[in-house]
């Protein structure tokens, strides 16, 4: 039989209002007290709780997935992987900090202009497909001249590379800089660079390694005797 004499709160003093029924895992009908939260709980606390730990469950099973993909990518695809979230951030970061600078300048509330981020994001995308095309122009011109001509794109100076008339990378300047490389680092050139045609050593007019011509017989006549002494010795 359900006791009707209402509660006092231990910490508040304050009489219970009235009962209400347990809820799963309480044990038989529970005061109502008059401050939410008296009892140790809160619902809305409980509700914002739950969001947040929702919100971060789902973040951490993104973060998860993010993980479980980067395994099968190997050591040098995690690592890419890595670069690429870091420059995504910085650009963020950067966006951001442009459109506090513009705020400041024009005295508006607005903190970002969406016409200065979209034009700021495409010369960002003309500058990142510039630096690959230059690059692989590069790595072209290097080829026959660097014994590893992947080392173009990381040790020539490739920022003040000029286009040509067809708005490509300029070959001559690319050249230059190839030359100024090895000038300063001979040993990363090619072995077929320290000669024309590929070789080492070649034999010219002065002397070298030669063959010794083979004697040819002044006649038919004498070839044959010699084939035929050549058979009777045998």
């Amino acid at each position: 039989m359900l006791d009707t004499t209402l509660p006092t709160h231990a910490l508040t003093g304050l009489t219970a209002v009235g009962w209400r029924k347990a809820r799963p895992g309480e044990d038989g009908p529970q005061p109502i007290w008059p401050i939410r939260g008296g009892d140790g709980t809160d619902d809305g606390d409980q509700d914002e709780d739950a969001d947040d730990t929702g919100d971060g469950d789902q973040d951490d099973d993104r973060d998860g997935d993010d993980q479980d993909d980067d395994k099968d990518l190997g050591d040098a695809g995690k690592k890419a992987m890595r670069a690429l979230r870091k420059e995504i951030r910085e650009l963020k970061a950067q966006a951001r900090q442009g459109g506090q600078q513009s705020t400041k300048k024009d005295g508006t509330d607005d903190t970002t202009d969406p016409q200065a981020l979209r034009e700021q994001a495409r010369e960002e995308a003309r500058a990142e497909v510039w630096t690959e095309r230059v690059e692989a122009a590069a790595i072209a011109a290097a080829a026959g001249r660097l014994a590893n001509p992947q080392l173009a794109a990381r040790l020539l100076d490739l920022s003040d590379v000029p286009k040509n008339d067809k708005g490509r990378p300029d070959r001559d300047a690319l050249a230059e800089l190839i030359d100024e490389l090895l000038d300063d680092e001979p040993y990363l050139a090619a072995k077929s660079a320290n000669s024309t045609d590929g070789r080492r050593f070649q034999g010219g007019a002065d002397g070298g390694a030669r063959k010794t011509p083979k004697k040819t017989a002044a006649s038919l006549g004498e070839a044959v005797a010699a084939r035929l002494a050549g058979k009777t010795g045998r």
